[in-house]
Formats: structure tokens, sequence, C-alpha cells
């Protein structure tokens, strides 16, 4: 009977329970807000990490200086370290126009896709899984320290960015048989998805793939209707390819991309990174926690009492989810931002588990349980930026060594740089860096001299020597 017509008043936990359908936009918006803090808190003013976001900020910032938009730069030469092509570099150089040079521009586009990627996770699950499960899931997201930590949404890579693309394209999914639009914006994501990370998009497109061929409802069409995804494609993605091989008058870059960053990665440990066929899975609980508990005990119970519509929901979130997590798992290189792009599909599947769960508990104590949870995650989350990001007092010194007289000035090291160094000395601080036993290909600035001399001690302390075009060399600077 409703609690109007019985005179009853609802209860605290209930008129809270009841809080995302009937206000869903509003805890939307709620939820948006809470992930924008945990992305952009402190975000300009902690660690530079030198694997990968400073050799992005770094490659960026030489195409933006040089107008050269096609042929990402290190230290004057085309870069061969990071096998990727341009988009993210494209993404990273839009930032620093905006904002200039900074480590704020270097991570913003990571940030706001980040919290692209927490938006789009609500508004599929909305449809898909309802309005609870899909606010349980956006704050999942939202607080979750694998997708928001190191190499994350809080750094300069582009895991983030790969994130969103994907879950646009699961947003796509659904409507790939019916919808011939949808297939020309599925070919533009994945497309746009090979510009920014190469083959890091392809464990998505088999899960499509099998998640069209096992389903009740076969295909429709003839082959004619699915040429657009090929099309779309193959004229992003081969345009690039093309315009580089007539830039460089070889397939070098394009061949060993191929041969490194799919082959090599799949069949080598390239990074020296740990490469432990459960190292995923460890990982996951290690960084979802307490969610994936939830999620095992939801797909051992029977689904036959799903609606049709669900269960192929439930389908499609496990293929997105499982699928990548055993091919990177057979892979001899592994990261665990590899998995960035499955956190929205192992969110949507949590919070289906933790509302199947809890229907069994009363409903202030259910909600007494997801508020623990989420909040241990938060706590989570920002005791690592607090304690684990904090930047080190050798970045704070070598952001201090700004140029006083020309515009910009050279800069020799007696060492080799760390990424993160040489991008603090070049990007930051504006310096023209200068590396011993590397033909840089950077030029020296006209009409100023060597100015700074950076060495390093034995005990690894930085000393600098200022070289005054008119007096001669200053007192030494040591941090």
């Amino acid at each position: 009977m409703p609690y109007g017509a019985s005179g009853l008043k609802p209860s605290y936990s209930h008129r809270l329970g009841r809080l995302a359908v009937t206000h869903f936009w509003l805890c939307a918006a709620a939820v948006t807000l809470l992930s924008a803090f945990n992305v952009l808190w402190r975000l300009p003013a902690t660690e530079i990490w030198s694997l990968d976001e400073a050799r992005y900020g770094v490659s960026a910032s030489e195409m933006l200086r040089a107008h050269h938009y096609l042929i990402p730069t290190y230290a004057g030469r085309p870069e061969y370290w990071n096998l990727k092509p341009p988009l993210g570099y494209w993404l990273i150089e839009a930032s620093y126009h905006l904002l200039g040079p900074s480590v704020l521009a270097l991570r913003l586009p990571s940030a706001l896709s980040a919290l692209g990627v927490v938006w789009l996770t609500m508004l599929f699950g909305k449809g898909a899984v309802g309005r609870r499960a899909a606010i349980l899931a956006g704050l999942m997201v939202g607080t979750g320290f694998g997708f928001l930590s190191n190499h994350g949404a809080r750094s300069g890579g582009l895991d983030a960015e790969l994130t969103l693309l994907m879950t646009a394209g699961l947003l796509m999914v659904p409507r790939l048989r019916e919808s011939g639009g949808a297939r020309l914006a599925w070919g533009a994501l994945l497309g746009l998805g090979f510009l920014l990370k190469s083959f890091a998009i392809l464990p998505f497109v088999l899960a499509t793939a099998i998640y069209l061929v096992i389903g009740p409802e076969r295909p429709r069409g003839s082959l004619r209707a699915w040429l657009p995804i090929t099309t779309v494609f193959v004229l992003i993605v081969g345009s690039w390819a093309l315009l580089r091989t007539l830039h460089d008058g070889t397939l070098y870059f394009v061949e060993r991309m191929v041969s490194e960053d799919l082959f090599m990665r799949a069949s080598h440990n390239i990074d020296g990174a740990a490469s432990l066929p459960w190292s995923y899975a460890a990982g996951l609980f290690d960084r979802f926690f307490p969610w994936p508990l939830f999620i095992m005990a939801f797909i051992g119970r029977p689904r036959s009492a799903l609606s049709h519509r669900h269960r192929a929901t439930v389908r499609l979130l496990l293929l997105w989810a499982l699928l990548p997590l055993a091919l990177f798992s057979l892979a001899r290189t592994h990261h665990h931002w590899y998995l960035d792009p499955t956190y929205p599909a192992w969110a949507l599947l949590a919070a289906q588990a933790v509302l199947r769960t809890f229907r069994l508990m009363p409903l202030g104590a259910a909600l007494c349980c997801s508020i623990l949870a989420l909040l241990a995650c938060e706590a989570r989350l920002v005791g690592h930026i607090v304690l684990r990001e904090q930047r080190p007092q050798s970045q704070t010194f070598l952001m201090s060594l700004h140029p006083r007289g020309c515009h910009r000035e050279n800069l020799s090291s007696t060492f080799r740089l760390e990424f993160s160094q040489r991008f603090i000395l070049q990007v930051l601080d504006g310096f023209a860096v200068h590396e011993p036993n590397q033909p840089d290909g950077q030029a020296p600035v006209p009409g100023c001299r060597t100015r700074v001399i950076l060495g390093r001690g034995s005990a690894g302390e930085f000393s600098v020597r200022t070289v005054s075009p008119d007096a001669g060399v200053s007192k030494p600077n040591i941090e």
C-alpha cells in the first residue's frame, strides 16, 4: 500500500534510496562535482611522473613551438620511444595553447576526459541498468583509486582519453544492429581511439564483434550496411598513416609501431614491469576494492529472472570487462593502466551486484554499507594524493630555475636527464636544454651564450652555475 494511502511517513532511509530515481539528474550533477574534486584537487601541485606524462609533455611542447603537428619529437629528434599516433599530443598542445605550458595544462585533457567518463557511465547506466545502479556506478568510477591514481585521470597520460572514447563506444554498441548513424559514430570512435593509443582498441573491437555474433539477434542487413564502420576507420587511420609515410619517405615508423607496440608488447616484457599471468586480476582486486567481491557473487547467481534486455546488457558488460582482462593477462608486458578503459563496465556490473546483494538486507543497513564502502574508496584516494603524490624537493628546485636574462636561455646538463627533469627545465622553465652525448638537434638560442650549467653531486643534489655573458661565472647555487 502506498505511504500516502496508509498515512505513514516514508522513513529517511527509504527517501534516500528513492533519491536517485526521483532526482536522477540532480544526483548525477552531485556525483560529477565529487569526481571533479577528486580529479582536480591539487592537480598542478603533485609529482611529475617520468613515465609517460613528462615525455608526452616535452613532445607536445616541441611540436607546438615548431608548428609541426604530424611528427612528434623529443629533444628535437623524431619520437620512437612512444610509438603512438599524434592525437594525444594534439590534445596537450591545445591545452598548452589555451593555458600556457604548465603542469595543469599537461594534465587537463586527462582530467576533463575523466569527468566525461563518469558522466557517460551514468548516462549508459540510466537506460541499461536503472537509475540507482547508474548513480552508484558513477560514484565507483569517480572515487576509484585505479582509474584516478598514477597514470590515470590525474596524470598527463592518454588512458583517460582512451577510456572516454571507449565508453562513448559502449553507448553505441547496443544500437549497432539497427542504426546506421551508430555504426558511423562507432567507426569514428575507433579511428580516434587508434590515433590516440593505436592497438589498445583491439580488445574492445573483439568484444563488440563477439557480442553481435553470440546474441539471439544476429546483425541485420547485408554486408553493405556494415561498411561504414570500416570506411570511416580506414579514412581516419589511413589518412594519418599515408601522411606520416609521405613525410618520412618510408614505412619505418608504421612498421615499428606494428612490430613493437603490438607484437613485441604481446610476446616480450619490454618495460621491465611484472608480467605474472594473475597480476591484472590481483591489481583489479586491489585498485577497485571492494567492488570485485560483489561482482563475483553477482556472476555466480542465476540470471533466469532477468529480462531479455537486461541479460543482453550484462552480456555486453561482461565481454567489455573480461575480454580485455584475459587478453592483457596473456600478453607479456603488463601495466595496470591498460585496464583503465574497462572500469566503467566493471563499475556498472558492480553497481548491479551491490543492489542485488543489498536487497537481502534492511534498507538502512544496505545504505550504511554502501556509504561506508564509498567513503573508504574516497579516503584511500585522498590519502594517496596527500601522502604519495607529493612533489619531491628536487622537482621544486628545478622549477625555480627560471631564466633571468634572455627571453629563452641555454642550459647544459652534465648528466643525462630524466624525462620529468627535462620537462621541468625545457617546458616549464623555458630553457633550451642540452644533454651530454645527445645530439638533440636543438640549436642554441641566438644572442645568448650558455648561461646555466646543471650538475649533480654524488649524493644526488643539484649544483647550478650561472654563466654571465659579461661578467664570467657567478657563484654556484646548490639544492
